[in-house]
């Protein structure tokens, strides 16, 4: 349990950028939450709450789905006082954090009161209808003399989507011309820097090296690609 805990906080140093960046986005009225669900062994534990980009608690649809929900509330009310809790999102199936799927990680000290984390799920790209995520708890907690979560437990999961989704991506191409020049770098810039709005198909068409971001890099290597130093943007 250790060498775990010792392997999810040198992955959380690894993460700290990406879950700054994740706080920085937004949710808007085409995509929200979903589909939120606790493990059973944990539902009188652990409440998954929708927010808003305000905090504020986010209302269902008739769907029971939350349009404009960018953040989900976690509170644990059975933590062990004293022990460390390490909150992580993961992106996929799989139940072994990674770069790959992590998509958000937290780490919090029990004291006397409940634990309440807020996760930023990444922005779901433009092409993506929808991303599922699953919420674990690890936890130094010694399973013969604590309660709740003891080790590593899966204790929820929810549902980021996205009803406009802009088809099929040309990567690199922002403008729409068939092509990937100069002009998409400098789109790039441009709304990396605020001086224009890219739509959410020119986002995913500009996010070319996969970070769920927009910005200087994706430029370089949109020039590199121009310029024949790489030929696909998966080199």
């Amino acid at each position: 349990m250790k060498k775990r805990l010792i392997q999810l906080a040198l992955i959380l140093g690894l993460m700290t950028l990406t879950c700054a960046a994740a706080q920085a986005s937004e949710s808007n009225a085409d995509s929200g939450l979903r589909n939120f669900s606790v493990v059973e062994a944990y539902r009188s534990d652990i409440q998954l709450t929708a927010m808003d980009a305000s905090g504020r608690v986010a209302r269902p649809d008739e769907n029971d789905a939350y349009p404009g929900a960018a953040k989900v509330g976690v509170s644990y009310s059975n933590p062990q006082a004293g022990s460390e809790y390490l909150l992580i999102v993961l992106s996929d199936d799989d139940p072994t954090p990674s770069v790959d799927n992590m998509a958000y990680i937290d780490q919090q000290t029990a004291g006397s009161a409940a634990l309440d984390f807020t996760i930023f799920p990444k922005r779901v790209e433009a092409s993506t209808a929808s991303v599922s995520y699953s919420v674990y708890l690890s936890s130094n907690t010694d399973a013969g003399t604590g309660n709740g979560v003891t080790g590593y437990e899966k204790v929820g999961s929810f549902e980021y989507y996205n009803t406009n989704t802009a088809g099929d991506v040309n990567l690199g191409d922002l403008n729409g011309d068939n092509l990937v020049n100069v002009s998409d770098a400098v789109l790039v810039l441009q709304g990396f820097v605020g001086s224009v709005e890219l739509t959410d198909a020119q986002r995913a068409a500009g996010d070319v090296n996969g970070d769920n971001l927009v910005n200087v890099s994706d430029a370089v290597r949109i020039l590199q690609f121009f310029v024949g130093l790489i030929t696909s943007f998966n080199d």
